[in-house]
C-alpha cells in the first residue's frame, strides 16, 4: 500500500495522513514551517506566515521516481514524498468572535 504522511509544523509532529485522507491541524497566527515525511523520505521543509482567519491548504504526496515502476515489481518500491502549498479562501468567523487558533490543511 501507500505510505502515510507525518506532518511536522515547527519540527513538531502534529498528525499523520493516510491515502485521500484530508487531516487539520490548528497553529496560532505567525511564522510557521511544515515538513512532511514518509518514514523513509522527508519534503523540503516550507516556511508560512499565517494571519488571523486566514487558511491554507497543503497537499502531501508519495511519488515515483524513475525507477519506482520497476521496484514496485519487485515489491521495494520506496515513493518520494512531495509537499506542496494550495492557498484558499479566509475562514468565516461568525460576528463578534476572535479567532484565537488558525486552521491548515
Amino acid at each position: 500500500g501507500y505510505r502515510e504522511a507525518l506532518l511536522y509544523v515547527d519540527g513538531e509532529f502534529a498528525a499523520s495522513a493516510d491515502f485521500k485522507q484530508i487531516v487539520e491541524i490548528r497553529v496560532r497566527a505567525g511564522s510557521h514551517t511544515i515538513q512532511a515525511f514518509n518514514r523513509v523520505f522527508k519534503s523540503k521543509r516550507i516556511a508560512f506566515d499565517i494571519d488571523p482567519g486566514e487558511r491554507i491548504n497543503f497537499q502531501a504526496a508519495n511519488v515515483g521516481g524513475g525507477f519506482f515502476i520497476f521496484f514496485m515489481m519487485l515489491a521495494m518500491g520506496i515513493p518520494r514524498i512531495v509537499l506542496k502549498r494550495e492557498v484558499a479562501a479566509p475562514l468565516e468567523i461568525p460576528r463578534g468572535q476572535k479567532p484565537s487558533r488558525k486552521q491548515l490543511l
